[in-house]
Parts: C-alpha cells; sequence; structure tokens
C-alpha cells in the first residue's frame, strides 16, 4: 500500500473531473483555504460531513463516490450492510 487513503484518492479524482480544477481552485469554490484542501488530498486531515456534500457540490458528484472512500478507509460497510 501507497499510504494514501481512499478518500485522499477520491476527493483528488473529483477535483480532476471537475474541470481539472487545481487545488486552489476548489478550494476557493468551497471556501476554505488551499493549504486546508492540500490537507485533505494528502489525508492528513479527516473530512467533515459538510466538506463531502461542498465538494460533491462544487464538482457535481454524487457524494456518495466520497462516503463509500470514507467507508472503506474505516473499513465499515456504508449503509449499515
Amino acid at each position: 500500500m501507497d499510504g494514501e487513503s481512499n478518500f485522499s484518492k477520491a476527493l483528488k479524482n473529483a477535483r480532476k473531473s471537475c474541470h481539472s480544477m487545481t487545488q486552489k481552485e476548489l478550494a476557493k469554490k468551497i471556501g476554505i483555504p488551499r493549504s486546508t484542501y492540500s490537507y485533505y488530498e494528502l489525508g492528513i486531515t479527516k473530512p467533515t460531513c459538510e466538506l463531502v456534500v461542498k465538494v460533491s457540490n462544487a464538482c457535481n458528484i454524487d457524494c456518495k463516490l466520497l462516503l463509500e472512500a470514507i467507508s472503506k478507509d474505516m473499513n465499515v460497510p456504508l449503509g449499515g450492510k
């Protein structure tokens, strides 16, 4: 394993699929500093539900994609299955 979390990978993929936005552009769009956003992509900081919703809305993706990645990281099935 390369140490990168499922959420970190999913977050990067979401950003890149969002018109190839830079971290700075997406961070501005969701109202946080670029450095804070970078910590999420690096896996240094854990996401809040609010962040997941904001990124999902900004990138026009289903928040379930990000929630599934968090679920995998925590080894907890999404939806209690």
